[in-house]
């Protein structure tokens, strides 16, 4: 992925993409947790320790329906050598719908656009040639 080089007073974007059925499921637990919530299917669930904090739930996505274990306000102790405390997200800032979601909803509607203006050209595309023959 292509940064912003040319911009000296813009911070370097230059990065890796992931894609894939893995990232896909990834975003999708990732999108259904809620503010200062992590959220985990089974298999990740049986992995780990502490599994006492965490709670079994249910959730849904469009008409998919993700069952998981969730845990709310759950960090880690920092290395002794890191002095900077953690900064909690601001609860008043939660919104149902996450900024991936919001994405995701963009860019399929700019799909959906593009898919329609390639159906109309093909059809024209097509006319022209039996005329043509």
């Amino acid at each position: 992925m292509r940064g912003k080089e040319s911009d000296e007073t813009a911070e370097n974007e230059t990065d890796i993409v992931w894609v894939g059925s893995t990232t896909n499921y990834a975003n999708r637990y990732c999108s259904l947790a809620h503010l200062c919530e992590i959220c985990i299917d089974e298999n990740t669930y049986s992995e780990i320790e502490y599994s006492e904090v965490w709670t079994k739930t249910s959730r849904t996505k469009g008409s998919k329906v993700f069952e998981g274990y969730t845990v709310s306000e759950y960090y880690l102790s920092l290395p002794e050598e890191i002095t900077t405390e953690a900064v909690k997200a601001d609860k008043e800032n939660y919104s149902e719908t996450s900024f991936i979601q919001e994405i995701f909803a963009e860019t399929q509607e700019k799909s959906l656009l593009l898919v329609d203006e390639i159906s109309k050209k093909s059809a024209e595309l097509s006319v022209a040639l039996e005329k043509i023959k």
